[in-house]
């Protein structure tokens, strides 16, 4: 697996879950609302409460502005730390110039001759 891509898909957080479903059923807000609210649908934030989804970014600093409570956020390994956008930007690069080899090298296409009529 491509390292750049285990940032963008971290497992959420194992308190998350509990963590909103408590602060929003606190304040008697149902789902549809909250995602309302923070921009999202209702089965996404039924996917945030049972763990299916990581909230992070903006969705967290949503929710966290909507209910008042911080978000726990995903554990990154240490090597995740240092990956960041660069690696991203070069594994892009590397398979963008892959691309360019692929398409730039010369390929045989088997190509049939139509017969000509015989002039006799």
């Amino acid at each position: 697996m491509d390292p750049a891509r285990k940032i963008r898909y971290l497992p959420p957080h194992e308190a998350q879950g509990p963590t909103l479903r408590a602060a929003r059923t606190s304040q008697g807000i149902t789902q549809a609302e909250l995602g309302r609210r923070i921009g999202k649908t209702q089965p996404y934030v039924s996917m945030l409460e049972h763990n299916r989804r990581c909230a992070a970014g903006r969705t967290a600093q949503a929710i966290e502005r909507v209910l008042g409570v911080a978000v726990p956020l995903p554990r990154m390994l240490p090597e995740q730390h240092a990956l960041g956008r660069e690696a991203m930007r070069e594994s892009r690069r590397q398979a963008q110039e892959q691309k360019i080899r692929e398409w730039s090298t010369p390929r045989l296409v088997p190509f049939n001759m139509p017969t000509l009529p015989r002039w006799s």
